[in-house]
């Protein structure tokens, strides 16, 4: 994304997203704690996103039960 002030471009990258992306952002992070209970891994796989849930559902890593038991776990 560029900004424009007298006559510089600025580069400015959403470090914290506000569309769609965050949304994946925060369940990556979810389904990272559910798997991995380590704060580094949630930290890594936030910047990642929704290529790491990808990679969760491509490893068949959802197979015990799916979204609903890592909702489960965190709303029960």
């Amino acid at each position: 994304m560029k900004n424009k002030e007298n006559n510089k471009t600025i580069w400015v990258y959403p470090f914290f997203p506000v569309d769609w992306r965050l949304l994946f952002r925060v369940i990556a992070v979810l389904v990272s704690w559910y798997f991995n209970h380590s704060i580094f891994w949630g930290i890594i796989h936030y910047l990642f996103g929704w290529t790491y849930l990808v990679y969760v559902i491509l490893t068949n890593g959802f197979s015990d039960g799916g979204l609903g038991e890592i909702i489960k776990y965190y709303f029960n």
